[in-house]
């Protein structure tokens, strides 16, 4: 099982310069685990580029039958009052936006004591950064 947040999963629903990457992770081990709200940020991400004409409307109708499948076995990361904890300090101490320290502290939750053993999958630089400063160890 891998921790994925919004960043790394998007290029497994649109075609992205680092969808080849993506996919080889996730066709070695499907698995993941989510924060709660993650299907909510990349629902987000298609919504802008539908709104920026870079995807149509069968597209995104597309795109949701494929998030629905692909997020039907997630393990999702449910606790806020935990994660929320979490969270603030991550807020303090790196300066990164809330859903980023949340899904900081969502991974963290669900390695618990195995952050060697549950890779988090990002592509965002900055989370990268905050992740493995947190002890995480960080796909791709």
């Amino acid at each position: 099982m891998r921790y994925w947040d919004s960043s790394a999963l998007i290029p497994l629903l649109l075609t992205e310069p680092r969808t080849p990457e993506i996919l080889e992770i996730y066709r070695q081990d499907p698995a993941m685990a989510v924060w709660c709200l993650t299907p909510y940020e990349i629902w987000g991400a298609i919504a802008r580029r539908r709104k920026e004409g870079r995807l149509r409307s069968p597209d995104v109708r597309t795109l949701r039958v494929r998030l629905s499948a692909l997020a039907r076995d997630w393990t999702v990361v449910r606790d806020p009052d935990a994660i929320g904890k979490t969270a603030f300090r991550i807020l303090d101490v790196y300066g990164l936006g809330p859903a980023q320290a949340i899904q900081i502290s969502a991974a963290l939750a669900i390695v618990g004591g195995s952050a060697d053993e549950i890779p988090f999958v990002t592509l965002d630089d900055l989370i990268a950064q905050a992740a493995i400063a947190e002890g995480l160890s960080i796909m791709p």
